[in-house]
């Protein structure tokens, strides 16, 4: 059984840069979400989180912090590290 459509958003960065922020199902319509972070034309997931959430908003609000990190990583498209 196909799940809901992937729930997507842009976030401008860097001046040339656009990144995706989608936040869909892990598998039927009870399964929890999880979020990925996308290259701007969706086709290359650069994070993608390691654990699930039960709504939409919850993973929405972890994957920010994700999102932080690309945006101030090197400029080369890696993430800043982890914090401690």
């Amino acid at each position: 059984m196909k799940g809901p459509k992937p729930t997507a958003g842009a976030i401008a960065s860097r001046a040339d840069d656009t990144y995706l922020v989608r936040i869909t199902r892990v598998g039927s319509a009870a399964s929890p979400f999880i979020w990925e972070i996308c290259s701007h034309d969706g086709l290359l997931v650069l994070l993608r989180s390691r654990k699930t959430f039960r709504t939409q908003i919850e993973a929405l609000f972890d994957s920010t912090a994700s999102a932080a990190r690309l945006e101030l990583s090197a400029g080369d498209g890696s993430p800043c590290p982890e914090p401690p």
